[in-house]
């Protein structure tokens, strides 16, 4: 699909017609238009206003954040050629028919290839600013995708945060978090579960099976089985 609407903007850059490129946040669309037109102006169509001088002069521009563009009529479709690139949920018609090209770029969700590739750039330069050094891999399915760019973003550095923890480092951690929540009589029954929960989990995940758990953690079947249930382990 990006190779399709890359092609396609290429063949369109010598056609006097205004295009829009459109799509959810931090999809890369800002990237992909600067790499097709290295030599023309961009503008923020969120402070069109300040562009007057601008519009006038130019026959080519680059609008981002297009959807955010107040008056309309600062904008002469018929004098001037607009690379548009837009975050609408869905064009209304009234700006669809500005463009002879309308172009929507997918998701981060629908396409595996690129996350790969972005996975691995990203994971070094998280490396090299954490000064850390992670062997495992970064699985698709751990990250957050719902924000494409920014939320995959964080949520490699999230990862490697987390598979790089020394023993002190967590403690350190535990200790900042259980301190703002002790508060109570009760609160060793309660906050012991901050433990367990993850302890039991993580011996299933890896032992796949209760009877072998049981015994590696010196408690009887049936008590795993019960704290299996109370703290809600699938």
């Amino acid at each position: 699909m990006i190779k399709k609407i890359i092609k396609s903007m290429k063949l369109n850059k010598n056609i006097v017609a205004s295009s829009i490129l459109n799509g959810q946040l931090y999809t890369g669309k800002l990237v992909l238009v600067k790499s097709i037109y290295t030599d023309i102006k961009f503008i923020d169509g969120e402070f069109i206003d300040e562009y007057k001088d601008v519009l006038n002069k130019e026959k080519k521009i680059i609008i981002y954040n297009f959807e955010k563009i107040q008056n309309m009529d600062y904008i002469d479709f018929n004098n001037i050629q607009i690379i548009a690139i837009s975050n609408y949920k869905s064009i209304p018609k009234s700006i669809q028919n500005k463009f002879a090209f309308i172009y929507e770029m997918p998701s981060f969700r629908t396409r595996t290839n690129e996350i790969k590739k972005f996975i691995k750039k990203i994971s070094l330069k998280a490396q090299a600013s954490l000064n850390v050094q992670m062997d495992e891999e970064i699985h698709i399915e751990n990250l957050d995708l719902s924000q494409n760019f920014q939320s995959i973003e964080a949520s490699i550095y999230k990862e490697i945060i987390k598979n790089t923890l020394s023993k002190e480092e967590i403690e350190d951690v535990l200790y900042i978090y259980l301190y703002s929540l002790i508060d109570g009589e009760n609160d060793y029954k309660t906050l012991i579960k901050i433990f367990e929960r993850p302890l039991i989990k993580a011996g299933l995940n890896k032992y796949k099976s209760s009877l072998k758990l049981s015994k590696i953690l010196g408690i009887n079947r049936n008590t795993l089985s019960k704290k299996v249930k109370e703290n809600a382990i699938r």
